[in-house]
């Protein structure tokens, strides 16, 4: 199992930088940036990283071809893959509840979005003169006036079953949310449906889990702590399907999607219950953490990406990446 961290850019990026440091520093093999129009530029802050780092990969965790076009992130992608030496991955996704509810932004035919963002960024870091006529997006005789350095991989961010199988089709890995077996063997089998299509190995594609994982002496105090940084996964965009695949009732979910659709995220947060916060997250003492993801292993993961929300301070997190790095990291990466 490989183990990577992301870490919310509510920080000075010259600190998200140290972070990604200290997490190399920790055994960690990728660190990944969100990239949302409120927080800090993600591609400024994975420069950064780039220049205080030697060996660990360095992602967008994820930005959105809604709001950056291809030709852009192609061009942004192959920058940090050249100041990085080649550690740059792409991680996209079709973006949160932000879009239509803050900035006007149509949320339509994401799969259409997603096959074509790859379609275009693929042919652009293969130094290819490019032209598209599609659903979403048109480019005619597109390029990039140098030369990418080599094939950077794509990751797809998928929950529901057809993105996951595109996933599968086209992508180099998928970064999903959710720790129950029911949803992960869902989330393997679509990956393999999609890999099915065409003629690429079966171990192709990646499926990396994101979600926080807390080592913790006092588990109660710390799963009160992770209600509200649970409640974007709980509350966001996704099938209605998909709740009893992680291991929850409409009765779980439905009041923090309610408050997260009102714009009321205290009320979202008092919402999320114990089954929540074990749906989406891993939390317990480091032997019942590590067993959650050896289970997780069982069923198809093998890349781990360990999130941290808003708030918390640069020691504090700086602190948590050496505690998993020995507790969790090491022990399962050498198994």
């Amino acid at each position: 199992m490989r183990f990577g961290c992301s870490f919310w850019l509510d920080r000075d990026p010259r600190q998200a930088a140290r972070l990604a440091r200290a997490a190399e520093d920790a055994g960690f093999e990728d660190v990944w940036f969100p990239d949302h129009y409120f927080l800090r530029e993600a591609c400024t802050a994975l420069a950064l990283a780039a220049t205080a780092t030697r060996r660990i990969r360095l992602g967008t965790g994820v930005t959105s071809p809604y709001l950056r076009h291809p030709v852009l992130l192609a061009s942004a992608v192959a920058t940090l893959d050249e100041v990085s030496d080649g550690r740059a991955i792409l991680g996209i996704g079709v973006g949160g509840h932000e879009f239509p509810t803050q900035l006007g932004v149509s949320l339509a035919r994401p799969l259409a979005v997603c096959r074509e963002a790859v379609e275009i960024i693929r042919g652009l870091l293969a130094g290819a003169t490019v032209t598209v006529e599609g659903k979403i997006f048109s480019i005619r005789g597109a390029r990039l006036h140098f030369t990418p350095s080599r094939r950077v991989p794509i990751y797809l961010a998928a929950r529901g079953p057809q993105m996951l199988a595109l996933a599968g089709e086209i992508a180099d890995g998928v970064i999903t949310h959710g720790t129950h077996p029911s949803y992960l063997t869902l989330a393997r089998d679509q990956v393999a449906a999609g890999l099915g299509r065409g003629t690429r190995p079966a171990d192709a594609v990646d499926l990396a889990l994101m979600a926080e994982i807390v080592v913790s002496d006092d588990p109660a105090r710390e799963r009160d702590a992770m209600r509200g940084r649970c409640v974007v996964i709980a509350g966001g965009e996704y099938a209605p399907e998909l709740v009893a695949r992680y291991g929850l009732t409409p009765e779980d979910v439905e009041p923090v999607r309610r408050a997260m659709r009102a714009g009321d995220f205290a009320a979202a947060s008092r919402a999320v219950n114990d089954r929540v916060v074990d749906a989406f997250c891993v939390l317990g003492s480091a032997d019942r953490c590590r067993d959650t993801l050896r289970g997780t292993a069982k069923a198809g993961v093998g890349h781990v990406i360990c999130w941290f929300g808003a708030g918390a301070s640069e020691a504090d997190i700086a602190s948590a990446l050496t505690r998993l790095g020995r507790e969790i990291v090491g022990p399962l990466a050498s198994a």
